[in-house]
C-alpha cells in the first residue's frame, strides 16, 4: 500500500468513527474512485511537520447538508436554495475538524510527526490525487471527496509509514472489494444503543500545576496560579478524568464552549489526570 492509500485508509477508518459518535448508530466506510459529482462545499487544510502541502475535505450540496444535520442533531432538510446556511457552514466545517483531527491521531500513530491546521472553505490549487469516501448506515448514505494537493502527493510518496512494510507483504486485495472496517472499531458496537442515554461528566482543563501543600493553605482572594500552559495552546477535554478531544475555547450566547479541533483516537487510551 501506498502512503498516499495509507492516508486514505487514515481518512476511511477515521470517518467512519466519527460519524458513529456523532449519530449513535452503526457505518460503514468504503473508498472508491473519485465521484463524478460536483462539490460546492470545501473544507480546505495545511499539513506541517514530518511533510508539509495541502489537502481538502470536498462535498455535494445535499451531503454538506445531510453531515451538517448529524453534527446539529437535526433531519437532513430539503434543500430549497443553491448554498448552505450560516448554521451549516458552521456545522460542516465543525465536522470537517473533527474529522481531520481523528484521522491526525491515526497517522501519529506511524510514527509521524503531524499537524493539519483549517485554512478556509476555498481551495485555490489543483488536487493532484483525489479519492471518494462513501458512508453507509442503515437508512443514511454520505459520501465526500479528499482531494490532496501535488505538494503533499509528493512528500507523502518519499516517507515510509510504520505499517508500509507489513502490508506490502500481504496480498492485494481485488479492485472491486473495498478493505473492511475494523472489527474492533465499528461492528462490535452492536451494544452501543444501550449506552446513549447515560449521563457522565465533562469538564475543559486550562493547564496544571503543582503545589506544596503550604503553598495551598497561602492562597488567598486575589492570589494568581500560573499554570503549564500557554494562552495560545488547546485545552483539554475530559470524560470522567481522562482527555478525548481537545479544542479552542469560545464564547456561545455568553457562555463558554469549545471548538474541537481534536479528537483522541479511540484505539488508543486517552490521558489520565495526574
Amino acid at each position: 500500500m501506498s502512503s498516499v492509500e495509507t492516508f486514505y485508509e487514515e481518512f476511511r477508518r477515521s470517518l467512519a468513527q466519527v460519524i458513529m459518535a456523532v449519530s449513535g448508530g452503526q457505518w460503514a466506510a468504503e473508498l472508491s474512485q473519485p465521484s463524478d459529482e460536483p462539490c460546492q462545499v470545501y473544507a480546505a487544510f495545511r499539513i506541517t511537520g514530518s511533510v508539509t502541502g495541502e489537502f481538502a475535505l470536498a462535498f455535494s450540496l445535499h451531503h454538506a447538508s445531510s453531515i451538517a444535520a448529524m453534527f446539529q442533531g437535526t433531519p437532513a432538510p430539503e434543500r430549497s436554495t443553491d448554498h448552505l446556511t450560516c448554521d451549516e457552514t458552521e456545522a460542516i466545517a465543525e465536522a470537517a475538524r473533527q474529522f481531520v483531527g481523528s484521522a491526525m491521531d491515526g497517522i501519529r500513530q506511524n510514527a509521524l510527526d503531524l499537524k493539519a491546521d483549517y485554512v478556509s472553505e476555498q481551495v485555490d490549487w489543483a488536487p493532484a490525487r483525489s479519492a471518494t469516501i462513501s458512508l453507509t448506515s442503515a437508512d443514511r448514505k454520505v459520501r465526500l471527496s479528499l482531494l490532496i494537493g501535488s505538494e503533499l502527493a509528493n512528500a507523502l510518496s518519499s516517507i515510509t509509514w510504520s505499517g508500509d512494510a507489513d502490508s506490502a507483504s500481504a496480498p492485494a486485495a481485488p479492485a472491486s472489494s473495498p478493505a473492511p472496517l475494523p472489527h474492533d472499531s465499528i461492528d462490535s458496537h452492536a451494544n452501543l444503543p444501550l449506552l446513549m442515554d447515560v449521563e457522565l461528566e465533562v469538564a475543559l482543563r486550562f493547564g496544571r500545576r503543582e503545589l506544596l501543600l503550604k503553598d495551598v493553605l497561602e492562597l488567598r482572594s486575589g492570589s494568581v496560579l500560573e499554570l503549564d500552559r500557554e494562552v495560545n495552546e488547546p485545552v483539554d477535554l475530559l470524560l470522567e478524568g481522562r482527555v478525548i478531544a481537545r479544542g479552542e475555547v469560545v464564547i456561545v450566547d455568553g457562555n463558554y464552549g469549545l471548538r474541537v479541533t481534536e479528537v483522541a483516537a479511540p484505539n488508543v487510551r486517552a490521558q489520565s489526570v495526574a
